[in-house]
C-alpha cells in the first residue's frame, strides 16, 4: 500500500485498487450503482440516488475532507479505472478521537475481495490522517458478509445502537462493532 498521509486527496494504491477521494465526476457511477439491494443495508443512501443528490453529497464530503473531518473515497479498479463502490471514514462529532466507517460495493463487484483489500488500507490511512484511537461501524444484524469483513479486520462486537435509516424512514437497531487502534498506527504529530 502507498499513500501520502499528509494529503486527504492523495490516492491509496493497493494490489488491485486505487482508493481515492471522491470527485464530482463520480456522481453518475455512484448513483447508478445504488440499487435497492445495496440501499437496504445502508442508513443514508436512498434509492433512487439521483446524480444531483450524489453530486451534492460529493461536494459536502470533499469540503469535510479539506477540514479533516472525513475521508470519502471511491474504490477504483486499477486494471480499467472502473469505480466499484464507496468507503468513508468520518470523525465522530461526539468523540473526535473515534471514527465511523461506512462502505458499499456495487452488486456486480461483491464477492471478489475488493473491500477486504481496501478496508485495512483505508483504516490505516484514516488513523494517520485523523489521529484516531478507534473506529466504529454499525451494521444490520443480517448483513453477515459485512460482519465477517469487520471481524476479519479486528473489529469486535460492542453492542447495539439504534440509528435512523433515512432510506426507509424509520429507526433501526443495528449491531455496533469497534476496533481500538494501537498508538503505532497513528499519524506522527
Amino acid at each position: 500500500m502507498t499513500w501520502d498521509g499528509n494529503d486527504p486527496f492523495a490516492p491509496i494504491v493497493t494490489a488491485r485498487l486505487t482508493i481515492r477521494c471522491v470527485r464530482p465526476e463520480d456522481a453518475g457511477a455512484l448513483s447508478t450503482m445504488m440499487t435497492p439491494g445495496i440501499s437496504r443495508w445502508l442508513a443514508n443512501w436512498p434509492v433512487p440516488s439521483t446524480r444531483s443528490a450524489v453530486a451534492e453529497r460529493i461536494d459536502a464530503e470533499r469540503r469535510a475532507a479539506a477540514n479533516r473531518k472525513s475521508l470519502p473515497w471511491v474504490l477504483e479498479r486499477r486494471s480499467d479505472g472502473l469505480v466499484l463502490g464507496w468507503l468513508r471514514i468520518v470523525r465522530q462529532a461526539s468523540d473526535p478521537s473515534l471514527g465511523e466507517i461506512g462502505y458499499w460495493l456495487g452488486e456486480g463487484f461483491q464477492g471478489h475481495g475488493y473491500m477486504a483489500e481496501a478496508l485495512p488500507a483505508a483504516i490505516d490511512a484514516a488513523c494517520r490522517w485523523h489521529d484516531l484511537s478507534g473506529i466504529e461501524a454499525t451494521v444490520h444484524p443480517e448483513n453477515t458478509a459485512s460482519i465477517a469483513l469487520l471481524r476479519r479486520n479486528g473489529f469486535e462486537y460492542a453492542g447495539q445502537r439504534t440509528i435512523m435509516a433515512v432510506p426507509r424512514g424509520r429507526e433501526e437497531v443495528c449491531d455496533l462493532y469497534r476496533i481500538r487502534l494501537p498508538l503505532s498506527t497513528k499519524r506522527p504529530a
